[in-house]
């Protein structure tokens, strides 16, 4: 078998039909790939949505489990996948048609640990057609993985743009964070540090299915916070990964560094917008910056680069520098915030 889909479901009844339906509007024979579904503990009507698409076809495979959160669900369908490479699809998120045979076509042909590809940020359900032609005249570029988080175009810390070489993944032992949101970043950078063979093919393959007004604003002031954790341990994850690299006898980079450092203090800023918007307690805020102060992804020295230059980012990134202005700041803003927040209730 060729190819695992790994998917984890939690109550997504809306979307996640036109998910699976993504995947059977390929050009695979469907004994060449697999779809494994993790239901975390859905209450909604996805389990029975699910279980019609198992009873239809034979390459569907649903297991249900206690809500365990996404990073439990995908370690979980690593461990029951069969494919020669494994790909993991968020439910709410779906793949352009015909696209996984050119995927599979490049990755063996190349004989890569890695190959990513193409996504694009859209709210419409119905964006069906890649935008790629003559796909199969493409020349690829292989690197080893530091050199491409050094030169090449980086999607995100997100695991839906590429595709991995099992034997690879099981030999370096790489699993997801469980318990914590952001999953996907520690693990995305540990696995592309970490591979030999890396490539990117220019196709227009996926769909970052981007959901507004989903939740109420008490889930949003609650969700803010748990986000506001995990950029925290994204942060510290990046700092660990850089204080290996540096004292490794491996030649690195100094703009593999740059490129980690920038990443890491991306983490840090967005933290610091949230702080301001959310129900943080100024006395928590300080023991946080206490944390990014023992690190080097604070002050925020390496944040400003060419996909953050704008004027707004400088002002910005100058005020969040400056310790006292920030709480400073924090004091004066955030009370309307939180009387928003109260009267939306």
């Amino acid at each position: 078998m060729k190819l695992s889909i790994i998917i984890p479901v939690y109550n997504v009844e809306k979307y996640i039909a036109r998910c699976l339906n993504s995947i059977l509007d390929q050009d695979v024979d469907s004994k060449d790939y697999e779809v494994i579904v993790i239901n975390d503990g859905s209450s909604d009507n996805s389990e029975s949505i699910l279980n019609k698409y198992a009873q239809t076809y034979f390459n569907f495979r649903v297991f249900t489990q206690k809500n365990k959160g996404v990073g439990n669900a995908r370690n979980k369908g690593i461990e029951l996948a069969n494919g020669k490479y494994i790909y993991f699809l968020d439910s709410d998120d779906y793949l352009a048609n015909n696209v996984l045979k050119d995927i599979l076509f490049y990755v063996e042909k190349y004989n890569l640990d890695v190959l990513t590809f193409k996504s694009i940020k859209t709210s419409v359900l119905d964006l069906n057609e890649s935008n790629t032609d003559n796909i199969r005249d493409f020349s690829l570029s292989v690197r080893n993985g530091m050199e491409y988080l050094s030169h090449c175009h980086f999607e995100g810390e997100t695991c839906w743009w590429y595709v991995i070489n099992k034997k690879h993944l099981d030999e370096l032992g790489i699993r997801f964070v469980e318990g914590k949101w952001l999953e996907d970043v520690i693990f995305t950078v540990t696995l592309l540090l970490d591979s030999k063979r890396v490539a990117h093919l220019p196709i227009d393959a996926h769909r970052y299915v981007k959901r507004e007004g989903s939740i109420m604003t008490t889930q949003a002031n609650r969700k803010r916070l748990i986000m506001i954790d995990a950029m925290k341990s994204a942060v510290l994850g990046y700092e660990t990964i850089i204080n290996k690299l540096i004292f490794s006898k491996k030649k690195v980079s100094k703009e593999l560094i740059h490129r980690l450092k920038f990443r890491q203090q991306t983490f840090a800023f967005f933290m610091m917008a949230r702080m301001l918007k959310s129900t943080i307690q100024l006395s928590e805020i300080k023991i946080i910056m206490g944390e990014l102060a023992k690190t080097k992804a604070y002050p925020l020295n390496s944040f400003l680069d060419k996909d953050y230059n704008k004027f707004i980012y400088k002002v910005l990134v100058k005020a969040f520098n400056y310790k006292q202005l920030f709480f400073l700041i924090f004091r004066s803003i955030n009370p309307f915030f939180r009387m928003k927040n109260y009267i939306l209730k």
